[in-house]
Parts: structure tokens; sequence; C-alpha cells
């Protein structure tokens, strides 16, 4: 550690600049106040005196984390969704787009299938799902196949094809269900929005593992709920006609499902057979509640 000037010291220089705004980023969490300097080509971090001991440590540990990522017997599973997958998901939500757009078949979609909360607490639960396919608006129909199409991606390698799908269902129903009772009687909600946070919170929770027993950093550990946090407030919040409180209890549920995996000791490990079967029952869950939601 050489000293800069009477009001910082050094406490790291490297040649990257990348990866000296890498360890800035380490002592913005941990409330260290610091600086970036050039000289001669090389970055220099400074720090206080008074904070100096402390953010070499931290970053000496950081460093020392950083060459053993991932931990031993990390077990690294492959993309399982491929885009066939995904052009899937496109597909249905822009079927049913536009089925609800053109009344086909002279029916009504949109009142046959939307979460209306006192219908939904009178024992019409099917519409927790069928409102997951039913949109506003073409903006909010892309931003759900955009976003949609992500995070179902990084979900894949994490469940597999099958799984997923039906988590992310599953999860978005139970945000719709949740969304019901929390809300007034006449409160309606459409859009798939409910479980695309579900499957932000699956993808959070199963990435958090506060009990694993390779010593991490606070920062790493907590960093998957944290992302997730930012995700809510960013893509949660914004726009007109936003069921905040949809996107909260979606993701919630998500959550608390990633969790329930996470709680068993060994994830499931389904064969292509058995997760082409979790595919189907996703298809026939929604063609089920479908059928239920125009019976009625």
């Amino acid at each position: 550690m050489s000293e800069t000037s009477p009001y910082f010291v050094e406490a790291f220089r490297c040649r990257s600049h990348a990866r000296c705004q890498e360890y800035s980023l380490v002592l913005t969490a941990l409330g260290i106040a610091h600086r970036i300097d050039v000289e001669e080509e090389i970055y220099l971090l400074l720090v206080t005196p008074e904070e100096a001991a402390r953010a070499t440590a931290e970053l000496e540990e950081y460093e020392a984390e950083s060459r053993v990522w991932p931990p031993p017997g990390a077990e690294v599973v492959p993309l399982s969704i491929r885009m066939g997958d995904i052009l899937g998901y496109w597909f249905v939500l822009i079927l049913f787009y536009s089925l609800e757009t053109r009344r086909a078949f002279s029916l009504d979609w949109l009142a046959a299938g939307k979460a209306h909360a006192e219908l939904i607490r009178q024992g019409e639960w099917w519409r927790t799902v069928t409102a997951l396919t039913l949109h506003a608006d073409g903006p909010h129909l892309l931003n759900n196949l955009l976003f949609g199409s992500l995070f179902a991606l990084l979900l894949g390698g994490e469940l597999g094809i099958g799984l997923t799908w039906f988590a992310i269902l599953l999860s978005g129903a139970l945000g719709n269900g949740a969304n019901a009772w929390l809300h007034s009687p006449d409160h309606r909600s459409i859009g798939a929005s409910t479980a695309v946070f579900g499957a932000i919170g699956l993808l959070m929770a199963l990435q958090w593992k506060p009990s694993n027993r390779q010593r991490q950093r606070w920062l790493r550990r907590w960093a998957p709920p944290a992302i997730g946090a930012v995700i809510l407030g960013y893509l949660g919040t914004a726009g007109e006609r936003t069921d905040v409180l949809a996107h909260v209890v979606g993701m919630v549920a998500g959550s608390l499902l990633g969790l329930l995996f996470n709680l068993l000791p060994r994830r499931p490990q389904l064969t292509g057979v058995q997760q082409v079967l979790l595919g189907l029952t996703t298809l026939v869950t929604l063609a089920f509640c479908w059928s239920m939601a125009f019976r009625h």
C-alpha cells in the first residue's frame, strides 16, 4: 500500500479498468468511501487512511474467493430450453391475443378469462390461469414475450424444459389467486407479467443458497434477492395500468416455489420424457382452464 495524498491512500492497483470498476463496486457495497485514479496507465483504487486496512482485507478476501469460484463440486447444469420451446411460448400468447382481440368464434375471451377478484373468491379458480394469456395491448404483450423468454431460458438451465414451464404457470396462477384476495372484490387484471415475475422469483430463489457450506461473501450470498428486488423496481412498477401488487405476489409465489426446491436434499433429475410430459401437462392445464371458463 503506497500513500498518494494526505487524504487518500492506495488500496488496489491494476492495468484493467474493468477490474478496477469491479473492485470499486465491492467497496461501494461495503460502504467504504473511495475513488479511482489513473497514474501512467495504471488504475488506482484510493481510500481514506481510516478505511485502508479494512478495504485491503476485504479486497484480498474477494480476490481469493474469485479464484476458486464456482466452489468445488458445484454442478454446472446445461441450458436445456431450446429456441423451439421459446417459439412455442410466443405462439401461445400471440394466439390468445389474436383470439381475444378478434373475439374469435363470437366469444368474449376477455370477460370469460380475466382475473376478476370477486369471481375467483367465489370459486372460479381457473381465472387465475386464463388471465395469464390475455393482454390489454400490444406493448404489454411484447414486454411479456421478451422478458418471459429471457427468464425462461435462464430458468431452464436450472429445472429443464417441462418443469420450467409448469413452475412458471403455477407461480403465475398462485400470484393471481393471492392478488384476488388482497384487492377489493371488483378488481380485475390480465397479463402474463404475474407469471414472468414468478419466473424471476424462482430463478432468484434457486440461486440463493444462504446455507451453502462453502464460505461465501455476504455480497455474493445476498446478490440474487437483491437483484430480484432491483428488477421488480425497474420493470414491475413502470407503465400505465400496471398492477404492481400482482407483480409482487407473483415474484413471492415464484420465490416460495424456488425455496421449496432448495429444501430438497437433491434437486429432481427428470428424464427427457418426464420433462416433455410436464410440458404437455402445462398445455393441458391451460386448455382445461379455458374450457372451464367457457363452460361457466
